[in-house]
């Protein structure tokens, strides 16, 4: 599965959530197989990642996958 969109939409999505207060105040953009955020930083990483877990609407096993270690 993945996503497709415009770099156009995205800025235009982040912008309103930015207004808006959703993705901590337009800080990433989330959708399937994807999170795109506004600067690359651990700290912007940081907050995106924690407003996913804390966001109800969101289910965080279809976000977040885990990658089992190579125990070779």
């Amino acid at each position: 599965m993945g996503s497709a969109s415009t770099t156009e939409n995205i800025q235009y999505l982040m912008q309103k959530n930015k207004q808006t207060g959703e993705c901590a105040l337009g800080t990433y953009h989330w959708q399937s197989n994807m999170i795109i955020l506004s600067e690359f930083t651990v700290k912007c990483l940081a907050v995106a990642v924690a407003d996913i877990i804390e966001d109800e609407s969101l289910v965080v096993d279809q976000v977040f996958y885990l990658i089992p270690e190579d125990n070779e």
